[in-house]
């Protein structure tokens, strides 16, 4: 029923901005898919219109299809990786763990999927990540994304490496480099030590 209001605009009450694009929505709709959402419209209830900048306009309008159509959406290969970011940013649980689900892991994208692999249903994918990380690790330390990665899921990419504790420690230095003072200050690092058995080492760094 909810869908039958979309198209011809009935009882909008709230524009989705993204770059040049608008989609007229329904709050009740954004509010109870989204929790993200929801806070925006919380913290200003009577907002016309919320700006979606990072996500582009035909992904969202990919978002938006899934929930007018209750959770069901058409998406091609290549829009799938754009989508999965879109569904983690707007912590669209069910969204997300569609497009894990129905994602092709490559090295291209093996840095964004590991990170979010959780829990048993997506498990299978969990471990299919970590071996194409394992076969690519020196190339995918060469990533951006590489240093972005939060240091439980560096840690997870480190320990599936076998040998190679040179490779590893400049892996663990090389992220820690990038946002030294929080993740040195925070401990961040010396749990990534602790937790790929790399305490030795970390005495001679920390």
């Amino acid at each position: 029923k909810v869908g039958q209001f979309r198209d011809p605009d009935l009882f909008t009450d709230c524009v989705l901005k993204s770059q040049k694009d608008k989609i007229p929505c329904h709050k009740l709709v954004l509010a109870a898919w989204s929790p993200v959402l929801e806070e925006q419209l919380l913290k200003d209830p009577k907002c016309k219109s919320i700006r979606l900048d990072s996500i582009p306009g035909h992904i969202l309008r990919l978002v938006v299809d899934y929930m007018y159509s209750l959770g069901e959406v058409i998406v091609t290969p290549d829009s799938l990786d754009s989508l999965t970011k879109a569904a983690e940013h707007l912590k669209m649980n069910s969204l997300l763990e569609k497009c894990i689900k129905q994602s092709k892991i490559t090295v291209r994208n093996v840095l964004l999927y590991v990170s979010l692999c959780e829990g048993s249903v997506l498990r299978k994918k969990k471990i299919e990540c970590l071996q194409l990380v394992k076969d690519n690790f020196i190339d995918l330390m060469k990533r951006p994304e590489f240093n972005d990665l939060d240091g439980s899921v560096l840690s997870e990419c480190v320990k599936c490496v076998s040998g190679l504790w040179n490779v590893k420690l400049q892996a663990i230095l090389q992220w820690a480099d990038c946002d030294r003072e929080n993740r040195c200050a925070h401990n961040q690092l010396g749990n990534v030590f602790r937790n790929v058995d790399l305490t030795r080492c970390s005495l001679l760094v920390l």
